[in-house]
């Protein structure tokens, strides 16, 4: 009996469904009707929202050379079945209230939409927001859905819950890359859009699938948390890799012009070091190869690395693995500093005096690794010689060294 309601139900539930699609109306858009040259960006803030919230935020980015105009008047669409429909308006919507407004070449603007025009009960699943900029169309998708939204916030699917055979066609991606190094999947413009999070200091997450000469892919999953990068590599579909998802802290992205790191360096110009030798980890998450918006990243890159630069004294920046506590160096060569979000402490390497008297020459660190959630090796050396090398690890909540 009980399987009977519930095929009833089931039943009820998809003639109420196919019912309401048959009242909405299709989209009269294709895809090639949407601008995707590259030089204007549309993108919503987050990729995924909890269907509580009202209010979305968009943003507009011009890369071209002239100024854009667009209108604040948008369509939201939702996307049933495989098909796309355009949401009915209340009757009592607003007419008329649509603004133009202007965006100078590399400005960025913001607006809000919301479904409250729609005569519509929001429900998990994917959307796409349609406005018009310099009598062009330009889309950006979102999905809502209360399900992944506190676990993961971003609408990627954690890596362990993909399955083992990826298909482009069913993945959520940003960019997927061959072993020759060509775009074969997803679009640059999102590598821009995290870019730009980045430099405004807003989270986010791209996700990069690289394919090997094995022909098998491995899966990148930056995120950006506000304060550092978690890097999660996901290997397990490689067979000459090790087979393991795995992941990295890291503090800033920087760039050499050829490649975007993630890093623990602020900065790869020498001249910025401050005449400081520093050994930080460095992993290359973008080449380029076959970007058709390469400059446009890079300068992202380095406009958020002189930014910081121009603001922070810090050179390098060494993450514990769960992220509770930071350690920064500067241009001093015996200072550290200790940091957690609750508290930060300065400190400066005495315990070597004895070591520089009878070498005649000044210590200085070069780098430092967390050998546990709560202590840091600060690795140390003879200024201008490699091969004397010493450390001492510094208790946090001791706040004291133990060389």
């Amino acid at each position: 009996m009980k399987r009977v309601v519930c095929l009833l139900l089931v039943l009820v539930l998809a003639l109420g469904l196919a019912a309401c699609q048959e009242k909405w109306e299709k989209s009269p858009y294709h895809e090639e009707d949407f601008n995707t040259e590259g030089t204007v960006i549309l993108a919503t803030e987050n990729r995924t929202y909890d269907k509580s919230v009202e209010s979305f935020t968009y943003r507009i980015s011009n890369y071209g050379k002239e100024d854009i105009v667009y209108s604040t008047g948008y369509s939201i669409e939702v996307k049933r079945d495989g098909v796309w429909y355009s949401l009915p308006k209340r009757k009592e919507a607003e007419q008329g209230t649509a603004e133009m407004r202007a965006v100078a070449p590399g400005e960025t603007a913001e607006g809000k939409f919301s479904f409250l025009q729609y005569d519509y009960e929001v429900v998990d699943g994917e959307y796409r927001l349609i406005l018009t900029i310099s009598g062009k169309l330009y889309t950006a998708s979102f999905s809502i859905g209360a399900e992944s939204y506190d676990e993961d916030p971003y609408g990627y699917g954690t890596l362990e819950s993909l399955p083992e055979e990826i298909d482009l066609e069913t993945l959520t991606y940003d960019i997927a890359i061959n072993s020759g190094g060509e775009i074969i999947g997803g679009s640059e413009e999102h590598i821009i859009t995290f870019l730009e999070k980045v430099n405004d200091d807003t989270p986010g997450m791209v996700r990069i699938v690289s394919y090997g000469l094995s022909g098998n892919p491995v899966i990148y999953d930056v995120e950006y948390d506000g304060s550092c990068f978690i890097c999660r590599k996901d290997t397990t579909r490689e067979p000459s890799a090790e087979q393991a998802i795995t992941q990295q802290r890291y503090s800033f992205l920087v760039t050499d012009g050829d490649y975007i790191y993630l890093s623990d360096q602020a900065t790869l110009d020498e001249k910025e070091l401050a005449g400081r030798r520093i050994e930080a980890n460095r992993f290359a998450v973008l080449s380029d190869s076959g970007f058709s918006m390469w400059d446009t990243m890079v300068g992202l890159v380095e406009e958020m690395t002189d930014k910081r630069l121009g603001e922070d004294a810090t050179l390098a920046r060494y993450w514990s693995e769960d992220g509770s506590y930071w350690v920064n160096l500067t241009a001093n060569p015996k200072d550290f500093t200790v940091t957690s979000k609750k508290y930060g402490m300065s400190r400066t390497l005495t315990e070597f005096s004895q070591i520089e008297e009878e070498r005649g020459a000044e210590m200085e660190i070069i780098s430092a690794t967390w050998v546990s959630q709560t202590q840091v090796r600060l690795n140390c050396r003879i200024q201008g010689n490699d091969e004397e090398t010493w450390y001492a690890t510094f208790d946090v909540p001791e706040e004291a060294l133990m060389s």
